[in-house]
């Protein structure tokens, strides 16, 4: 029996496959808990057509992306924080920080995938991230301030 997935199931596929596989298993696993639908030719083009508009979103998105990372090249972003007198910080200033600081000064929503940020920042100065997006990459300096 041909179906499409609905949803990811694991050791069959994943979402929005055509696959064929046994009567027994699709009629009395996958259809009753929706996790799959019988396969008709007009559900297959259906399915066809929002698999292309999904790759022109994807693809219009990723530009985008790559037009906020050649735009964040070289900024400056300011972060307080509290810091005892030696200037270690009391609490790590993570991609979330970093994230929110760039929104509120571009007005822009990052996806967290992109900044490049191995541990937390926990001293105060200057540090350097890496924002990749896809080829563009971007350096931005985030400045972590003591309060």
């Amino acid at each position: 029996m041909k179906v499409i997935l609905l949803q990811d199931v694991a050791k069959v596929g994943r979402k929005f496959d055509v696959i064929t596989i046994a009567d027994g298993y699709a009629m009395n696993f996958l259809i009753p808990r929706k996790l799959a639908e019988v396969a008709t030719p007009d559900k297959v083009a259906s399915l066809e057509k929002r698999k292309a508009s999904s790759a022109a979103q994807a693809a219009a998105s990723a530009a985008e992306l790559e037009e906020l990372a050649a735009k964040l090249d070289g900024e400056r972003i300011e972060i307080a924080a509290r810091a005892n007198e030696k200037g270690h910080l009391y609490k790590g200033v993570g991609v979330r920080e970093i994230i929110e600081a760039i929104g509120k000064k571009h007005k822009v929503i990052l996806p967290s995938e992109l900044v490049n940020l191995e541990e937390p920042i926990k001293a105060t100065g200057e540090h350097t991230i890496a924002i990749v997006s896809g080829t563009s990459k971007a350096v931005v300096t985030v400045v972590v301030v003591a309060v």
